[in-house]
């Protein structure tokens, strides 16, 4: 019997163990490379809906910035446990500008090639020109009309810093289930 009982402990250790390293294992990839974000609102329609599952790549940005056109995680920079998704429109050193309904960058009108917007039938406030700094980012919702982007002082260019991650995946909905990379 106390041989039964040793081999129940060391069963129960093993377990524990085992538990213990998933966990850690767990946690870690969530922490540093991959975590789950559900879409709330409207702002990125119709690229992404309110509900959407993704995933977050965070260790995207450890070696390259964004580019033109990644779909964005970041922190909004007056609550920290807030995050926002938005389209990257404009790199750092560029100048942005908004006018007569079209994007400019550096003077250059910006041909995009994603979504649908409510713009031909309102116009965009125009805005600018603002020449971005070195550690900032130009972002937009892909539904113009009803997103608060870089154009609202509230969020305005996003900081390098504030960067979470790039979305790289949609899991929910099952009927768009796939990758965002052409998105």
């Amino acid at each position: 019997m106390n041989k039964k009982k040793k081999n129940i402990r060391q069963v129960i250790l093993w377990i524990l163990v085992y538990v213990i390293i998933i966990t850690v294992a767990v946690i870690g990839v969530e922490r540093f490379l991959f975590s789950p974000m559900q879409v709330v609102g409207d702002s990125m329609n119709p690229t992404l809906s309110d509900h959407d599952l993704i995933l977050v790549n965070k260790s995207a940005y450890q070696k390259e910035n964004p580019k033109r056109f990644d779909l964005v995680v970041f922190t909004y920079q007056y609550d920290h446990d807030m995050k926002y998704i938005k389209r990257v429109i404009g790199l750092p050193g560029e100048t942005i500008e908004i006018k007569n309904n079209t994007i400019y960058i550096d003077s250059e009108e910006l041909k995009e090639y994603y979504g649908i917007y409510e713009h031909k039938k309102k116009q965009l406030e125009d805005y600018g020109p603002y020449t971005l700094a070195k550690d900032e980012f130009f972002v937009l919702g892909d539904n113009r009309q009803h997103s608060v982007d870089s154009r609202s002082g509230d969020v305005g260019p996003v900081k390098a810093e504030l960067l979470v991650g790039k979305a790289t995946f949609r899991f929910w909905p099952l009927n768009a289930f796939g990758s965002l990379k052409y998105q």
